[in-house]
């Protein structure tokens, strides 16, 4: 299952609802903002049990490796329990490397930043209206700073991966950089409290405007 991350934790967003101090505007745009997350995190953890949404390099046995090392380290293991831990072990062994090669492989190709940047308009619709795409080379000419922040930030997020990690783009396998500007769960005031990774793109809102102001300007 994709992670979902966002810029203010959700503990943040209960003690500002929680504090006696907190106005009630700040505390309207903040409630809103943390039912936003809740709903998402609840949908993600559920389609995680309904959908097999688990990482492809993930090998999670009932019986857990570290186990099977000590049976097969033990004295007191008999010699089959000893044959059935090594068979495991080799297993486990054969599918990592099998993983590796195929990752060599993955990493060997073309790299090339594709970056995507749309707006929401002040709605929670993802991919509204399409401001720029790498694939039509054409260069960004918006009077949206936001747009421009985003397009920016994200060529340097790209190379960042690239010379440090050697990776090809965030998930080391090309994955094009999308991101939403002016997002907004619930249109009209107050903005959206947060920006958020859902496991397919970023999502900027615009703040309240008091407890917090455009996201897409933090970053």
């Amino acid at each position: 299952m994709a992670r979902f991350c966002s810029i203010v934790p959700p503990h943040v967003l209960k003690h500002i609802i929680d504090s006696p101090l907190t106005r009630p505007a700040t505390l309207l745009a903040a409630q809103k903002t943390y039912d936003h997350v809740c709903r998402i995190h609840e949908c993600r953890v559920l389609g995680a049990y309904m959908h097999d949404d688990a990482p492809d390099n993930l090998v999670a046995g009932i019986i857990p490796l570290h186990i099977s090392q000590s049976v097969f380290d033990s004295e007191e293991a008999s010699a089959e329990e000893k044959e059935h831990a090594k068979h495991n072990l080799a297993y486990i062994d054969q599918y990592h490397a099998t993983r590796a090669d195929r990752s060599a492989e993955e990493r060997s190709t073309t790299r090339n930043v594709h970056r995507k940047v749309y707006s929401s308009e002040g709605t929670n619709e993802i991919r509204k209206r399409k401001i720029y795409d790498d694939r039509y080379l054409i260069p960004l000419r918006t009077m949206d700073w936001d747009a421009q922040n985003v397009y920016q930030y994200f060529r340097e997020r790209y190379e960042f991966y690239d010379k440090v990690f050697n990776h090809n783009s965030i998930d080391d396998k090309g994955l094009h950089i999308v991101g939403n500007i002016h997002y907004d769960d619930q249109p009209g005031p107050p903005g959206f409290n947060n920006a958020f990774w859902n496991g397919r793109e970023i999502n900027f809102g615009d703040g309240d405007g008091d407890l917090f102001t455009n996201f897409a300007d933090k970053i």
